[in-house]
């Protein structure tokens, strides 16, 4: 079952469409921010588990890194503000990040994110296909606390909100329990094509 992008991008969670909301973020990225990937650039629309589902997410991803989330619905469309998509690069695998304030913002979070903070997931493309993968919150939660890795955890509300504090060794994001196993995917828009 895939997973639609609106869940993994905005916290990169979509706590406006989940009951409860289970997030990882970061003091500070564990990575070195590279330029923008060339291969992000365009506009992207998320496959659903439902051929109808197909564009329900569409990214916009200009020349500059700059990002704008629209999420179409039936009663409409919904976009905010833009933001800085950042992209690092860690042995081989890519990792996007976008700032915590703007997350909270864009998808009227409930919870304070304190100021700084990031929310990072990892890609991967090929063949005109955006694969996108969230951090595993419980398996994170469970490291927290055992102590094995350097962080916070807190429910809020029933809500999970990990944070990692910095600085982050990088190793854990290549673990196999660091990222969900659920993906989202999303395909690159023909050159001219439009929405729908």
């Amino acid at each position: 079952m895939k997973t639609n992008p609106v869940y993994v991008l905005s916290p990169l969670c979509a706590c406006l469409l989940l009951a409860g909301c289970e997030t990882t973020s970061f003091q500070a990225a564990p990575v070195a921010a590279d330029v923008c990937d060339r291969a992000l650039i365009g506009t992207w629309d998320s496959i659903g588990d439902k051929r109808e589902d197909n564009g329900e997410v569409e990214l916009r991803i200009d020349d500059q890194c700059n990002l704008l989330f629209i999420e179409h619905e039936k009663n409409g469309s919904k976009q905010g503000a833009a933001t800085l998509l950042h992209v690092g690069h860690d042995r081989g695998d890519g990792f996007l990040w976008v700032d915590g304030a703007w997350v909270a913002s864009r998808f009227d979070m409930k919870r304070t994110v304190p100021a700084g903070d990031i929310f990072l997931v990892d890609y991967r493309i090929k063949n005109d296909r955006l694969t996108l993968h969230a951090p595993n919150d419980k398996a994170i939660a469970h490291r927290i606390i055992d102590g094995k890795i350097n962080g916070e955890v807190r429910r809020v509300d029933g809500d999970l909100d990990n944070r990692i504090l910095a600085p982050a060794d990088p190793a854990m994001l290549h673990q196999p329990w660091f990222f969900d196993a659920e993906k989202a995917e999303l395909r690159r828009r023909a050159s001219g094509a439009t929405h729908g």
